[in-house]
């Protein structure tokens, strides 16, 4: 029931045009360096917009290299309604390609979040779900399939803190299974941190951002990723208001 009801992510995506508000597109450039896997680049755009005064859409492409040659390929989409001004409930389908292995996996996810400001510039949030992974260890399939070799399940959670300063700057740091499009296990857990500079309110925005990962329990799996990225509004700010 869940796959079923997550696939229809996509058509509420690429349908919705007429409805958008403050489209945003988010290029994000990471380095990954891993103590057992060679290392690899990855390119990941987002396209966000408000497609209802009370539900976001978001879509993904992540592309990734070892050593100049393309070995993954990625993709999600997901919505989430903002039940409450505190509270925000996620849904996510997600589809992962290991171009060199021939492998495929497709992840479908649904979370609420609960985001608390006690001050101005300061808040918490707390997130909480559970995902459903089913993997294709023989063949690519590269639009999203519910049948393979075999499934998981498990939660997927995260807590942070954000700090915002000043209207230009903000930090987030948080501890997390989620990110992006990949989901992780809970034995598989990343710290991250992210700082935003914005020069104009409601134009584009510099981000640098880096997190560690780790497989706990099991030896040293270790993952230490960095990167830059830009926020760019695509439409324009005063439009933006007069829809809003």
């Amino acid at each position: 029931m869940l796959p079923k009801f997550l696939a229809l992510i996509f058509a509420t995506l690429l349908t919705s045009k007429s409805l958008a508000l403050n489209p945003r597109l988010d290029l994000q450039l990471g380095y990954h360096a891993m103590s057992t896997l060679p290392n690899r680049v990855t390119q990941t755009a987002l396209y966000s917009r408000t497609l209802f005064p009370w539900v976001d859409g978001e879509f993904g492409v992540r592309l990734g290299e070892s050593a100049f040659d393309l070995n993954h390929f990625d993709y999600k989409g997901e919505l989430t309604w903002r039940a409450l001004s505190f509270f925000s409930v996620t849904g996510r389908l997600s589809q992962s390609n290991r171009l060199t292995d021939s492998m495929s996996v497709t992840q479908a996810l649904i979370r609420g979040q609960l985001d608390v400001w006690p001050f101005d510039f300061m808040g918490f949030f707390v997130s909480f779900g559970w995902y459903k992974r089913f993997h294709s260890l023989t063949k690519l399939t590269i639009l999203p399939t519910f049948s393979g070799a075999f499934y998981d399940t498990d939660m997927a959670a995260s807590i942070g803190l954000r700090i915002q300063p000043t209207a230009l700057i903000a930090t987030v740091i948080d501890l997390s299974t989620i990110e992006e499009i990949d989901i992780f296990n809970l034995a598989n857990p990343f710290l991250r941190i992210r700082a935003a500079y914005e020069p104009k309110p409601g134009g584009l925005k510099w981000t640098a951002f880096a997190r560690y990962r780790i497989l706990l329990g099991f030896g040293r799996l270790d993952e230490f990723m960095m990167g830059l990225g830009c926020e760019i509004p695509l439409e324009p700010k005063e439009l933006s208001e007069a829809h809003s």
